[in-house]
C-alpha cells in the first residue's frame, strides 16, 4: 500500500508548526495551499505540485499577508488583512473584495462572515456579512453576560465561529458557552446543540482548580509574547462549562470535547447540523488532522518533530485511522523563542 507524503518546508512560514484548516483547502481533485514565503497559492495534484499563482504585493491579486485560503465552486478565494481576493481554479484573478474586518473571515454560499472580538467592560462577538460588492451588513452580535450561571469568561478569543458543509449555516460558540447556537444566513437563530454531558458544580474543588489554571496559563502566555494581560472581571457562575473544545470536521460535521469526563459519559460527541448526535470511530485529534477526501483518499496533515517541518500525506480511507495512530503529531513549541517580540 502507497501513501503518498509531502514535507512542505518550503511552502510553509511557520513550518514548525502543524499545517492549520484555514492554510489549506481541499476540492475536486486538488488542494489549494498557501505558501506564505512567496505570496503565493501552490496547487498540489496526488503529492505533486502542479502549478502555483499570486505574487507579492498589495495591488489586485497580489498578496501581503495571507491568513486563509477557502475554495467554493470555481473560485478560490484568499484572505489578506481585510481584503477578500478572488481567482479561477487556475489562478487568473478576478476581483478584490474590501471588508472593514481585519483578518477573520470564513467563505459562506453568497458571501462572508466576518467576525471580530470587542474588548470592552462586557466582550462582545461581532458577526458582520460581507457580500461580493464589499458591502458590510450587520449579522448577529452575541454579548457574553456575566453571572447569571449561563456563561464564563476564561478569555474572550476563545470563541469560535464555523460553517457548516453546505456554507448555508453559520455556528458559533462564544468562550465558555454551554452550547453552540446555529444561525441561518440572514442571521436568524435557528437552534442551540447542547452537549450529552452533566455540567459540573462550579464551586467543586475541580472546578475551582481548573479555572485558575486555565487563568494562570493564558497570563504565563501573553507574558512570554509580550503581550499586556488585561483580565475581565472575575465571576462565578453556577456550573462549570461543559464544552472545552469545538470544531467542525471535513465532512462539516460538529465535533464537542468536554472539560472533565463523568463517569459513564463519551469522552466526546460529534453532531450533525441538526442537532443530532452521530457515530464516528476517530478521535477528536484524528479529526481535526483530516483536511479532505479525494478519489477514497484521505489527505492528513503530519508533522516531522525532528526537523519541524509540516506536512500532508494522502492515505486510503480505509486505512486513516490506523496511519493517524502510527504517526501521531506530539510536538511542544516555545512561545517565546518564536513569537517574542513580534506584537
Amino acid at each position: 500500500m502507497i501513501f503518498l507524503v509531502l514535507l512542505l518546508a518550503d511552502y510553509w512560514t511557520i513550518d514548525y508548526l502543524p499545517l492549520g484548516r484555514q492554510k489549506l483547502a481541499v476540492a475536486r481533485e486538488y488542494v489549494y495551499l498557501l505558501d506564505a514565503d512567496e505570496r503565493q497559492v501552490v496547487v498540489i495534484d496526488n503529492g505533486r505540485e502542479v502549478y502555483r499563482f499570486g505574487s507579492r504585493g498589495q495591488g489586485p491579486g497580489e498578496l501581503n499577508q495571507p491568513s486563509a485560503i477557502d475554495v467554493l465552486g470555481d473560485f478560490v478565494y484568499v484572505v489578506d488583512g481585510n481584503v477578500l481576493h478572488r481567482f479561477d481554479t487556475k489562478g487568473r484573478f478576478i476581483e478584490r473584495i474590501t471588508s472593514s474586518v481585519m483578518g477573520a473571515h470564513l467563505r459562506i454560499a453568497d458571501g462572508w462572515i466576518a467576525y471580530s472580538l470587542i474588548e470592552v467592560s462586557n466582550p462582545e462577538l461581532k458577526l458582520t456579512r460581507v457580500d461580493d460588492q464589499g458591502i458590510d451588513r450587520p449579522f448577529q452580535s452575541l454579548v457574553q453576560q456575566p453571572g447569571g450561571g449561563d456563561r464564563i469568561d476564561l478569555t474572550p478569543c476563545s470563541s469560535w465561529v464555523g460553517v457548516s458543509k453546505d456554507r448555508d449555516l453559520v455556528l458559533v460558540h462564544p468562550a465558555g458557552g454551554f452550547s453552540v447556537s446555529v444561525f441561518d444566513l440572514d442571521g436568524a437563530h435557528i437552534r442551540d446543540i447542547s452537549p450529552p454531558w452533566t455540567r459540573v458544580p462550579f464551586d467543586s474543588v475541580w472546578g475551582r482548580e481548573v479555572y485558575k489554571r486555565e487563568v494562570d496559563e493564558r497570563k504565563r502566555a501573553y507574558q512570554q509574547m509580550g503581550i499586556p494581560y488585561k483580565p475581565t472581571d472575575a465571576f462565578e457562575p453556577d456550573s462549570f462549562p461543559l464544552i472545552k473544545r469545538v470544531f467542525t470536521d471535513y465532512r462539516g460535521r460538529l465535533v464537542m470535547v468536554p472539560w472533565r469526563i463523568n463517569p459513564g459519559e463519551p469522552t466526546f460527541a460529534v453532531f450533525n447540523t441538526n442537532g443530532e448526535i452521530v457515530s464516528d470511530k476517530l478521535t477528536p485529534n484524528q479529526l481535526t488532522r483530516i483536511m479532505g477526501e479525494i478519489d477514497n483518499q484521505m489527505v492528513v496533515t503530519i508533522y516531522d518533530v525532528a526537523e519541524e517541518i509540516a506536512g500532508l500525506a494522502w492515505v486510503p480511507a480505509d486505512s486513516v485511522g490506523g496511519y493517524l495512530d502510527e504517526h501521531p503529531i506530539e510536538f511542544q513549541y516555545d512561545v517565546a523563542k518564536h513569537y517574542r517580540g513580534r506584537y
